[in-house]
């Protein structure tokens, strides 16, 4: 089990909520200054505004801001919809938040094989701490099961760099 899972704060896993912290900002400018020394009021509408206009990374930090309550009230649903915006969009650390929503049920229906999907292609993106959760999911997740979730998430990715709207009410093995 990874060591996320260990220990809770609030009810969201203490080493988690470090990883989503952890993701890197739109660059050096004010809003990740401002939130890395916790003034929301600062960064949520900068982050809120750069997410509108499509900026991958912002859609996912500002999906860390509801998924945590930072300056707003937490809001899982919100939160997971911000990161599959981008994770549609190939962002690594997006697809491991989305996966984690999926894993734990947090503003999506619980769901091993969407969340294994999302974490390997995370992982496939770069993101090797997305690695601890795939050997997690192993065990919940069959091999056949896995192969679909993960052709599944190419195929919603795919649509969408295509253009195409995601299938999102789709499953990974229909």
């Amino acid at each position: 089990m990874p060591a996320c899972m260990t220990s809770v704060i609030r009810g969201v896993p203490a080493a988690c909520l470090a990883a989503l912290l952890c993701v890197g900002g739109c660059g050096t400018e004010d809003p990740a200054v401002a939130m890395r020394h916790g003034d929301y009021a600062t960064s949520l509408p900068a982050y809120a505004e750069r997410a509108a206009a499509g900026d991958v990374d912002a859609q996912n930090i500002l999906g860390v801001h509801y998924y945590l309550g930072l300056g707003v009230p937490r809001d899982f649903a919100r939160a997971a919809a911000l990161f599959e915006q981008a994770a549609l969009a190939n962002h690594a650390d997006a697809q491991r938040n989305l996966a984690i929503m999926y894993m734990n049920g947090y503003g999506v229906p619980q769901d091993n094989q969407r969340a294994y999907g999302w974490f390997f292609q995370s992982h496939s993106g770069g993101n090797l701490r997305a690695r601890s959760y795939i050997k997690y999911l192993a065990d919940n997740v069959t091999p056949n099961a896995g192969q679909k979730a993960r052709l599944w998430v190419e195929e919603q990715i795919r649509a969408h760099l295509q253009g195409g709207a995601a299938r999102a009410g789709d499953t990974p093995g229909s």
